[in-house]
């Protein structure tokens, strides 16, 4: 099953209102990336649907386990997958550039829940560093039309994790071959 725009903030709606009745008077902040923050974001068309939502960082990180019950009895109470609000995308935050996170736009806040998104640019340049091994996660930036601008910031970030990978022979080419495509230089 996947979600729609709709489907995500009634979602992210009711698992705030769940954490509430619980008793979570703190601010708890979602930072989200992937599809699920383009498409709250208006970066991805409504069309576009997503199997989950990526939660990359909590804050306070404390409250996670309470994010994560309210969102299961989202998920029986709404008939979605069991994992479609969940942390995975964590592994991966290698890939998200420098300061991304005081980018993000608060974008939502129900009951306790404060949503933030990615902010555009770092969307773009994470896409650009995973689409090498994610067709729709190249499908997400050419939906997104970036800029000239946001194409040197995701070079810039690619120049970034190149200089401080920890194995010298690991090769972001591919994902340099995406930009040289995005800027229809094949």
């Amino acid at each position: 099953m996947t979600l729609s725009q709709s489907q995500l903030d009634q979602a992210l709606r009711e698992t705030g209102a769940r954490l509430k009745s619980r008793g979570i008077r703190t601010r708890v902040r979602l930072y989200l990336v992937g599809g699920s923050a383009g498409m709250l974001s208006g970066f991805l068309s409504e069309s576009r649907s997503t199997g989950d939502v990526d939660v990359a960082t909590v804050d306070p990180d404390s409250c996670w386990e309470a994010v994560r019950e309210a969102a299961a009895e989202v998920a029986q109470a709404f008939d979605l997958p069991e994992t479609w609000l969940n942390d995975d995308c964590r592994m991966f935050a290698w890939c998200l550039p420098l300061g991304w996170i005081d980018r993000c736009q608060s974008s939502l806040v129900h009951g306790p829940l404060s949503i933030h998104l990615i902010h555009r640019q770092d969307f773009i340049a994470a896409k650009v560093v995973s689409a090498p091994g994610r067709p729709q996660d190249f499908a997400d930036i050419l939906a997104a039309k970036p800029t000239p601008e946001e194409l040197a910031f995701a070079e810039e970030h690619i120049d970034r994790l190149e200089q401080e990978h920890l194995n010298p022979d690991y090769s972001f080419r591919d994902a340099r071959d995406i930009l040289r495509v995005l800027r229809g230089n094949p």
